[in-house]
């Protein structure tokens, strides 16, 4: 049995007959085999399984012979049943090609029994002759023609409890493993599409972030101008330039360094500070063996604008806003906080379920799943904490350098 599930195993995977997009099961057995690409291995492998059965075969004879007290030679014994199972090895690639060119479908199901019945008696009677001949050259059995016709009927009716279950054994491995391999071939492409699906998901979120943080620039460059400050509108103006440089060349990739991140935040809080003056101030807690962490493209920003126009916009006092990163074991924990009014006891979270928390949210799901947590609650002592744990990993760079 386990030398048949080996051979059937060679047939749909070595004996590959066909590419994957070319499945036709109505080819001819010569274009079948001759789109083998690894013939030599494929034949080796075949006749090793075969010659491995013959042999084991032969030597359970050789034992039974001699328990009964009429020994017989171990080597003469190898030579016949090797010749019976160089017919099997030999039909081997016919069973493969019937196998898939008479499928048991619905349509075809009743034809394709007949075929495979047929076969199966064919393959045993030939396999019988085989087996005949070489006891005929080994001595064992009285030579002519008539003899080993009879014999070979003989032969053939006595192993019909053997001979033709080996066909179907190789048939029903044939159609277990392709269904196997086809099994596989969905799930690998149903992973692909998700992956592609994830990613666009992604590459739609991060979409909206950029037009959202765009929108709020220009309308701080509009107050300012309203308001007369032009020389302030102007440094806006390139300081909206350097950071759009920053947010592009993150583009494409879901991940960046956390050094990167905090750069782009540092350039963005430039432009809030110009337009607060010294109503905003900035205090950063970053710790120097985090830095190299990779985290998600603008992850910060939006929970940093969320901060500022909750927390600090609608104050006519300072207003502070602390940005903190830290390695806690296996995780990255970065915090945003504010000291503004904080949320409302009742229904307060949905007040600040803008479109940068509900993406920055999404983002996190279609990225991490369950391994990550996001919150965002009231500070004791007054104030909001954005809070985000993340595993903790370094950048592809990073790995290189410390490997």
């Amino acid at each position: 049995m386990l030398l048949s599930a080996a051979l059937c195993y060679v047939g749909p995977d070595r004996l590959a007959v066909l590419d994957n997009s070319e499945k036709r099961p109505d080819l001819t057995f010569y274009e079948y085999f001759r789109r083998e690409r690894r013939p030599l291995l494929t034949w080796t492998l075949i006749i090793s399984a075969w010659t491995l059965f013959g042999v084991l075969i032969a030597v359970e004879s050789f034992f039974r012979s001699r328990a009964r007290g009429e020994p017989m030679s171990l080597a003469s014994l190898v030579i016949w049943y090797l010749a019976w199972a160089g017919a099997w090895a030999i039909a081997t690639p016919l069973i493969l090609w019937l196998a898939r060119r008479f499928p048991f479908n619905r349509a075809k199901w009743k034809s394709s029994l007949a075929i495979h019945l047929f076969a199966s008696l064919a393959i045993s009677w030939l396999a019988s002759i085989a087996w005949n001949s070489a006891g005929q050259l080994l001595g064992y059995i009285t030579p002519g023609t008539d003899v080993l016709f009879r014999r070979s009927i003989v032969t053939f009716v006595a192993f019909l409890h053997f001979d033709p279950y080996l066909y179907w054994i190789i048939i029903g491995l044939f159609y277990l493993i392709q269904q196997y391999q086809a099994n596989r071939e969905r799930e690998l492409r149903a992973s692909q599409l998700e992956t592609q699906l994830a990613e666009a998901r992604l590459q739609a979120l991060e979409a909206r972030l950029h037009p959202h943080f765009l929108f709020n620039a220009l309308n701080t460059i509009a107050v300012l101008v309203r308001t007369e400050r032009n020389a302030q509108a102007v440094r806006v103006v390139t300081g909206l330039g350097e950071l759009l440089r920053h947010a592009l060349d993150g583009v494409g990739s879901p991940f960046v360094p956390l050094k990167q991140e905090i750069e782009f935040i540092r350039r963005y809080l430039e432009i809030e500070q110009i337009r607060f003056g010294d109503r905003l101030q900035v205090e950063m807690d970053i710790e120097s063996d985090v830095v190299d962490a990779q985290v998600p493209y603008l992850i910060l920003q939006p929970l940093v604008e969320n901060a500022i126009r909750h927390g600090i916009a609608y104050r006519a006092a300072a207003g502070r806003l602390r940005i903190a990163a830290r390695r806690e074991g296996e995780r990255l924990r970065l915090t945003v906080e504010d000291d503004g009014p904080g949320l409302p006891q009742e229904g307060g979270a949905s007040q600040r379920d803008g479109v940068g928390l509900s993406t920055t949210a999404a983002r996190l799901e279609q990225l991490y799943g369950q391994e990550h947590q996001f919150s965002l609650e009231n500070l004791p002592e007054g104030g909001v904490a954005a809070d985000l744990a993340l595993p903790f990993r370094l950048t592809p760079g990073e790995l290189q350098r410390q490997a």
